[in-house]
Order: C-alpha cells, then sequence, then structure tokens
C-alpha cells in the first residue's frame, strides 16, 4: 500500500485509538523480502508501547484484526 493508500483508509478508520494503533504498527514494522516477525512478537512490541504510553491496549485478538483485516499489507503467518 502505497502513501497515499494509507493515509486514505487511516482517515477511513472512526475510532482514533485504532487509527493509532496502526499508525505505530506501519511506523514500527515493514514488509521485506526475507525475515520475519511472527504475529506474538509484534504484539508483545504492541504492548511495551501501550505501557510506554500509560494507554490501553487492544486484546490480541482485535489488534490482530487491525492487522491483517484493515489493508495494512501485513500477511498472516
Amino acid at each position: 500500500m502505497d502513501g497515499e493508500g494509507i493515509a486514505s483508509w487511516l482517515k477511513r478508520l472512526t475510532d482514533q485509538k485504532q487509527r493509532h494503533a496502526v499508525q505505530w504498527l506501519l511506523n514500527t514494522f515493514y514488509v521485506a523480502e526475507s525475515g520475519s516477525v511472527s504475529k506474538a512478537e509484534v504484539y508483545a512490541a504492541y504492548l511495551v508501547y501501550c505501557s510506554r504510553k500509560n494507554e490501553e491496549p487492544f486484546s490480541r485478538a482485535v489488534f490482530g484484526r487491525l492487522v491483517v483485516c484493515k489493508g495494512t499489507n501485513f500477511p498472516p503467518n
């Protein structure tokens, strides 16, 4: 997804918390030709981020739906 597509998609999210989580994800991880990061590792990094920001994190299931179903182009592993 290009920068314009990401910006458009983020604007369509109605929940500020969802937008914030997805923006964090896009700023923190990227898709590369080699290597991988498990969903558990991504979620663990998200929990650390939320803890540092004193924010209530999404559940693993909700966060997973944001990653896979909302068009972030992160394929399920």
